[in-house]
């Protein structure tokens, strides 16, 4: 199959072998073939392929293209929204531009998807902090126990207790579970 899409004559070893051997062999009877409608032939197998190829490019969105929302007050984010679709969780704040009303004001479906955009945006982030403040709480842990003195070790204690993992309580808050730390992954 690779040799004939490549356009490579299937009866192309078997004549080379014929010659090696001296043509002891029984002669395969030669078709001849029709150069011209090889090579459409040929073509025509790449048609699908270049439709797929130049459908991708069309979907592909523009490297102007911005993104439709902001989990940050800055630039060109200035209007507060939040969320309020069915079945995803509701008031995360989140800034969009001012031609936001434009695009996506008028499309329930298009809201839809872009509040669910921002949960996900918004859980990866709140998974990311936690993450964080569990390191940092650590980091305090380590102190307490390694510290030089009494003194630094007590200091270091009463921070690690005191320490609030504010991002991991929002997390079990709102999507029901805590971000933990096992072996270098995030478990849920």
């Amino acid at each position: 199959i690779f040799n004939m899409f490549f356009g490579i004559d299937p009866n192309h070893r078997r004549a080379a072998q014929a010659r090696r051997t001296g043509g002891h062999r029984r002669a395969q009877p030669r078709h001849v073939h029709n150069v011209h409608a090889n090579q459409i032939q040929q073509l025509i197998q790449f048609v699908p392929l270049l439709i797929l190829m130049l459908l991708s490019f069309i979907s592909l969105p523009t490297q102007n293209s911005e993104p439709p929302f902001s989990l940050d007050n800055r630039g060109k984010y200035q209007h507060e929204r939040v969320t309020k679709s069915s079945n995803v969780v509701k008031n995360i704040k989140y800034y969009v531009t001012d031609n936001f009303h434009a695009k996506y004001g008028r499309d329930p479906y298009s809201i839809a998807r872009i509040d669910r955009a921002v949960e996900n945006e918004f859980k990866t982030s709140l998974q990311y902090s936690c993450y964080a403040q569990q390191e940092q709480q650590q980091n305090l842990k380590h102190q307490a126990r390694y510290g030089r003195s009494r003194q630094q070790r007590d200091q270091a204690m009463e921070r690690y207790h005191n320490f609030r993992l504010d991002a991991c309580d929002q997390l079990e808050d709102l999507f029901g579970y805590r971000t933990q730390r096992a072996g270098g992954f995030y478990v849920h």
